[in-house]
């Protein structure tokens, strides 16, 4: 866990932790217990929303002891936390990544951690965020869902409707099993609709933002192949065409739990709540 405070001068100590917030001033000295991966929580005290963002990189420390002698040197280490997938004819190759090297020429340190996940989460009614991007491609045609039915040749028959309806595709805003991860941007996708969303948050239980808008549009090439029902066909026309973002929106999406489960109703699609649990970590 890590302890962030909210105040000036512990942020310009931290320079790779920001927190920008519109708190009160009484709530500046309050103290934030965060996991490393949490990036958005409310204030208990004034209900502010919170983000912590790093750039170009967050940083943290291991806290010594109480017993530790003062005269101590910080060694620095790198930590790739994450997922690693590539996507060809076969289908989609996935693995689960942590680890940690040393950052410095110390010859005489362990040049490894030992740092493993540890999960603690409580299920309950949830909403699970997603962002919903609004790309362009320039060599393929992929305005309008017709456009997508057509590209990844989708068993379904192309209404009139389709032709206008705005195309947005959809990857998951958190972490998680990569192959849970490609089905949710999958899902989502081949399943929206045009609607209108509520622009204020309803008092709810949200699970956290921890993959970046960047990260997330790296995705979208991956989701699209995976939709695809003939790779042999598709991939090379995403291989030859590059995307354009023109705009990212994090929508939030209603899920009930439910013996074990999350159950989006809408889309009659249940996930494991362990899921969710394990991914929270990564």
């Amino acid at each position: 866990m890590g302890v962030y405070e909210n105040s000036q001068e512990v942020v310009a100590a931290a320079p790779g932790h920001n927190i920008a917030s519109g708190s009160k001033p009484a709530c500046l000295r309050t103290k934030f217990n965060l996991s490393d991966t949490d990036r958005i929580f409310s204030c208990v005290y004034c209900k502010a929303k919170l983000l912590v963002f790093g750039y170009p990189y967050c940083s943290d420390y291991l806290k010594p002891s109480a017993g530790a002698p003062k005269d101590l040197y910080y060694v620095p280490y790198w930590r790739f936390k994450g997922t690693h997938w590539i996507l060809n004819t076969k289908g989609i190759h996935h693995t689960l990544v942590d680890q940690s090297v040393c950052a410095a020429s110390f010859p005489y340190v362990q040049q490894t951690l030992d740092i493993q996940i540890s999960p603690g989460y409580e299920p309950g009614d949830i909403h699970i965020p997603f962002w919903r991007f609004d790309v362009i491609a320039r060599q393929i045609p992929l305005e309008t869902y017709g456009d997508l039915v057509r590209l990844t040749n989708l068993p379904r028959a192309i209404f009139p409707g389709m032709e206008s309806q705005k195309l947005f595709l959809w990857i998951p805003a958190f972490k998680s099993n990569p192959a849970l991860f490609f089905r949710l941007g999958k899902l989502m996708t081949i399943n929206q609709k045009p609607e209108n969303y509520a622009t204020t948050l309803p008092a709810a239980d949200y699970y956290p933002v921890t993959l970046s808008v960047e990260e997330g549009f790296k995705a979208i090439s991956i989701v699209l192949g995976d939709i695809g029902l003939s790779r042999k066909a598709l991939l090379p026309l995403l291989e030859e065409n590059s995307f354009d973002l023109m705009s990212s929106t994090l929508v939030y999406v209603p899920f009930t739990h439910a013996r074990g489960e999350f159950i989006q109703k809408s889309l009659n699609f249940a996930l494991q709540s362990n899921a969710l649990k394990w991914g929270r970590f990564l």
